[in-house]
């Protein structure tokens, strides 16, 4: 869909990049993996949930009961995160809903497993749904970095998924390979030159 819009507009898919939003409890093993999940679950807080939720919302769920449907009034919050909750539960969601899929304080529902598993799931959702990367939510920091850089990034260079050299350079550069925008970008023409 993305890409087409792209073309549409005469810019081509080709610097376009989507990162998926993830969540991910690994260990050695999977019962590893759920003893870790089952004791990150114990010190979850859906009050804290909700507060992190309405903050991104621009809505004050304060002020609606679990079982009332949310009022999703427009707001300069990330849209996506009403859309995404407005798909999953329909336009008349509640609070009590949201707070179901926060699991672990995230909307992104966790990925539970060994890191072969993980790795495994990784590369079948870049596969499916043809995306350039993960954005990682965080559980318990730094633990859940810590495990997922030692587990599974590992598994993932062994497989040619993740690189294993870091070149120096812009992250632009390094995502897309230009320094700059391309000419053919809407914001190139906003560039503000040295004087």
């Amino acid at each position: 869909v993305i890409a087409g819009q792209a073309w549409a507009r005469g810019r081509g898919a080709d610097p376009i990049k989507a990162l998926l939003g993830a969540t991910a409890v690994t260990g050695r093993t999977d019962a590893e993996a759920q003893e870790k999940f089952e004791d990150y679950q114990r010190y979850v807080s859906s009050e804290a949930a909700l507060v992190h939720a309405a903050a991104s919302m621009g809505i004050d769920l304060a002020s609606f009961d679990m079982d009332e449907p949310v009022e999703t009034q427009k707001s300069q919050a990330i849209v996506s995160n009403i859309e995404a909750m407005t798909r999953s539960a329909g336009p008349q969601w509640t609070k009590g809903q949201l707070l179901a899929q926060m699991v672990l304080g995230s909307r992104h529902p966790p990925w539970v497993g060994s890191a072969e598993r993980i790795a495994d799931t990784l590369m079948d959702w870049s596969q499916a749904a043809d995306v350039d990367g993960f954005n990682l939510s965080r559980t318990v920091v730094p633990e859940c970095f810590d495990d997922f850089i030692a587990l599974v990034v590992p598994i993932l260079q062994e497989r040619g998924a993740y690189k294993t050299a870091y070149p120096s350079g812009t992250l632009r550069s390094k995502l897309f390979g230009h320094a700059r925008l391309p000419a053919s970008h809407a914001a190139d023409g906003h560039r503000r030159l040295a004087v």
